[in-house]
């Protein structure tokens, strides 16, 4: 049990320990999570911070302080509050550094200890070792900044890590979504509830790209998120007498030494989607379908008020935007964007002032802009964390909304099955009947026309614009075109594309790009199926989960279900029941534009 106890040696000369009356609210048969966090400045909400991690679940938490002197306030008063078995303090000195010594990792990053994120890897390592003794025993460990929480799914923390250890999941790597003020605050987890949407996650629509682009148009980079969005993880602790494991990165806690058993094995899950994993070479991962899994995620909060911000960059001051030696480059981002406005200035008014302007421009919402980016998909709102932290017990989170793999493994049982065969039958009017209408410049209108046939009729059917000629061409040029492609070669529009160009290009596969957003057109380009077929989908299970898609060559075929998917695989399509009822619509319309997500 993480903590001092009676008879275990005395703690290092660097190691504190709480001595206050709040411990964790786990029990002693649960699984015990904790985190390692390498901190420093964390004056504004270091309390409710940790008092987050309790109420969810945590067994421990394994604090570092990067600058303990500056920090000596926050850290007396949370030795007063919590006990040592929830919360110990590794305070930076030579004691410490000579146990990094110790590592295994410690030859790798030994020449970059003036390098934060060096410190955090070696800190998160030592953490790891501690994490095995008997007195500090945990089972799963996260790496998390104080400006992040771990929100787990609605069924709870215990069931969440009991899914994953049933599993033998070994590693799971989250999603995160990022905070978007209002207001400039120094308490966030209070004060802010919107955060957007990781972009996997956002409607493959035009209303969803519109507003991927409203973000990225409001910094120089066109970044969508500000900082970081490939996610933060948590590790199984491995058993007594195994080797430890010593991370490479911040965000995917592997044992490196391990990896060709984690690959085997099946052992790392993620909330990433799959084709998100290409591009992220993490195609050894697992994606994840189970909202049980799905429903966890990272809550990041990095620029909520402009003294803060300009604390970060007055203590980061010029930093380089290469490191470790060249094996890290920091690409342009909005962080590079505020370093350079904060050295453009030499007074700290001033600094403060373009600070302020930069991180409104960049990440706060209007109220007008929270309601139009709720329709577009791009952010949500998240609640759970302020009630929580008010009435001081875990609030589950509401499900933002079913996943589509959920709703698509439900089957109807025998006796629905055969009610159903006996409803009322009738041919359904096939909308837009001249192939290829459904094209780029007229997607809005004919997403809109979907629309408003299901909540009015209760059934639609629709050509995708997908014209055989145009399939006839893509399939000639893709013939001709795979002989000349070299091994890893990857053509966009013909094209074969080099790496430095486009980021694309590093997917290294034999796949024919013939656009981003569509085949290539005599014309320009047309929606290919996939894409089609995707935003219907999604647009589908936004509007209520009962509407069933059906799928042929070049159609897209939708109908009411009372409550289960059924499909026909006839050419013509049959509507099982009469059109949902006028508050039924009204509902539905209501879901499409965001509401109540």
């Amino acid at each position: 049990m993480a903590g001092a106890r009676a008879g275990a040696p005395a703690p290092a000369p660097f190691l504190q320990r709480g001595s206050g009356k709040l411990g964790p609210l786990c029990g002693p048969s649960d699984i015990r999570v904790a985190l390692v966090s390498t901190l420093r400045d964390v004056e504004d909400q270091f309390l409710q911070w940790l008092e987050w991690f309790r109420l969810i679940g945590f067994a421990h938490l394994f604090l570092y302080f990067d600058d303990p002197d500056q920090d000596e306030a926050a850290i007396a008063a949370a030795r007063s509050t919590y006990s040592g078995e929830f919360v110990s303090f590794a305070l930076n000195s030579p004691e410490l550094r000579k146990e990094w010594m110790s590592l295994r990792s410690w030859e790798k990053f030994s020449p970059f200890t003036d390098d934060r994120m060096c410190r955090q890897l070696l800190n998160i390592a030592h953490a790891l070792k501690r994490a095995r003794e008997p007195d500090e025993a945990v089972d799963w460990m996260f790496h998390l900044d104080h400006d992040e929480l771990f929100l787990p799914p609605p069924h709870g923390l215990q069931a969440h890590f009991q899914h994953l250890e049933a599993g033998n999941c070994r590693l799971c790597l989250y999603q995160n979504f990022e905070a978007a003020p209002q207001s400039h605050t120094l308490t966030p987890f209070l004060d802010v509830s919107y955060f957007k949407v990781p972009s996997g996650r956002v409607s493959k629509t035009p209303l969803g790209a519109a507003g991927m682009e409203f973000w990225a148009q409001r910094t120089k980079a066109h970044n969508y998120f500000l900082y970081y969005d490939n996610g933060k993880s948590a590790v199984k602790i491995p058993a007594q007498g195994s080797e430890d494991i010593a991370p490479t990165s911040v965000h995917v806690l592997y044992p490196p030494n391990n990896f060709k058993e984690f690959i085997v094995g099946n052992m790392g899950w993620t909330t990433f989607a799959e084709h998100e994993l290409f591009e992220m070479n993490l195609t050894w991962m697992k994606a994840c379908h189970d909202e049980i899994v799905v429903g966890a995620k990272v809550l990041h909060y990095p620029a909520t008020h402009f003294e803060r911000l300009w604390r970060k960059y007055h203590h980061l001051g010029n930093f380089p935007a290469v490191r470790f030696g060249g094996e890290l480059v920091v690409p342009a981002s909005f962080h590079l964007e505020a370093r350079d406005e904060y050295l453009k200035y030499s007074d700290k008014t001033t600094q403060q002032e373009k600070l302020k302007e930069l991180l409104e421009r960049a990440a706060f919402l209007s109220d007008e802009e929270v309601q139009s980016q709720l329709e577009t998909g791009s952010v949500v709102s998240i609640d759970t964390v302020r009630e929580s932290l008010r009435q001081g017990v875990w609030i589950p989170p509401r499900q933002l909304r079913p996943s589509l793999f959920s709703l698509l493994q439900r089957r109807p049982s025998k006796e629905a099955m055969e009610r159903m065969q006996r409803m009322r039958r009738m041919p359904a009017e096939v909308l837009f009947e001249a192939v290829g209408l459904l094209k780029m410049e007229s997607l809005d209108q004919g997403l809109q026309k979907v629309v408003e046939q299901l909540e009015t009729r209760g059934w639609a059917a629709c050509h995708l614009g997908l014209h055989g000629k145009l399939m006839d061409r893509a399939r000639l040029e893709a013939s001709q075109l795979k002989p000349k492609m070299s091994k890893g070669a990857t053509v966009i529009e013909n094209r074969v594309v080099d790496p430095t160009e486009s980021p694309n290009a590093l997917r290294g596969d034999w796949t024919l790009f013939m656009q981003e957003q569509g085949l290539t057109g005599p014309k320009g380009p047309a929606p290919t199926l996939t894409m089609l077929e995707s935003a219907l989908t999604d647009l589908g299970m936004q509007l209520d989960p009962r509407w069933c898609i059906q799928r042929s060559f070049g159609q897209c075929r939708w109908r009411w279900t009372s409550g289960w998917p059924s499909f026909d695989h006839g050419d013509v399509l049959e509507s099982e029941l009469g059109p949902p009822s006028r508050g039924r619509a009204g509902h539905l319309r209501a879901r499409e534009r965001g509401v109540g997500r």
